[in-house]
């Protein structure tokens, strides 16, 4: 028996569960006072209903992947899944054979037969709250696994944020460096500074003897001669012929 046909086979028992739970709000009505135990098998195949239907979708989703415990307890316990199918198919008829005796049921019929039909519906939960926990239990392993399997997904989707944060930081980063380099240029060209373009064009207008004069000063071959750290000053008015000087320099 395998999980699709498990599937199928739920819905057959969800359809028996609905009958039932119809046929003991009649039975209900009709007892009144004397209902707690069509109550109880209500509310008992009530909740087992939610289960079964818990069942039909895990089965139809996880269909033959044997990686699933649903699957997989299916596919390797077959019998023992027909068996219970079977056990919970007959259970759920006889529960609705017996509310409909009780709903059908004259005074004296239910003084007649009223004990033993009150003795068959509470047995007939009890088989219920077994059969609950079992599908239960098989639910439970496979909420374990996805619960496994959603841990390891955000562990992945944590990793990749992670990645992607030091992605952005490091995108952040050569902004901020673009940026302040696009800054610098601005200013370079707001200053109109030409670096060796501008030497260039200064030597290229000067008069061929300017600043020779400088060359051949003691001061000016002192230093040429001296540490690195020694500095070169030229003090003089405005249009004294510095800028002339600094680029034969």
């Amino acid at each position: 028996m395998d999980p699709l046909s498990i599937a199928g086979t739920t819905a057959g028992l969800l359809t028996l569960t609905a009958q039932i739970i119809t046929r003991g709000y009649a039975c209900m009505m009709r007892l009144k006072s004397n209902d707690d135990d069509v109550r109880t098998a209500v509310n008992d195949v009530s909740s087992f209903s939610g289960i079964l239907m818990a069942i039909e979708s895990q089965c139809k989703e996880r269909g033959d992947d044997i990686a699933s415990p649903m699957s997989h307890l299916i596919i390797k316990n077959q019998p023992l899944w027909r068996k219970k199918v079977d056990e919970c198919e007959a259970v759920l008829v006889e529960m609705l054979e017996i509310l409909d005796s009780l709903t059908k049921a004259n005074k004296a019929q239910l003084l007649i037969k009223g004990n033993s039909l009150w003795e068959k519906l509470q047995k007939s939960t009890t088989q219920i709250e077994t059969s609950k926990s079992f599908f239960i239990l098989c639910l439970q392993l496979q909420n374990n696994e996805d619960i496994r399997s959603s841990q390891k997904i955000s562990g992945k989707i944590m990793s990749s944020l992670d990645r992607l944060r030091d992605e952005q930081d490091r995108a952040r980063q050569e902004a901020k460096l673009k940026e302040r380099k696009e800054q610098q240029h601005g200013m370079m060209e707001w200053l109109g500074f030409s670096g060796e373009a501008m030497q260039d064009d200064l030597i290229n207008t000067g008069h061929p003897g300017s600043s020779q004069w400088l060359f051949e000063r003691e001061e000016f071959i002192d230093w040429l001669t001296a540490d690195g750290q020694s500095g070169l000053w030229l003090r003089g008015p405005q249009g004294a012929g510095k800028t002339i000087i600094v680029p034969s320099v």
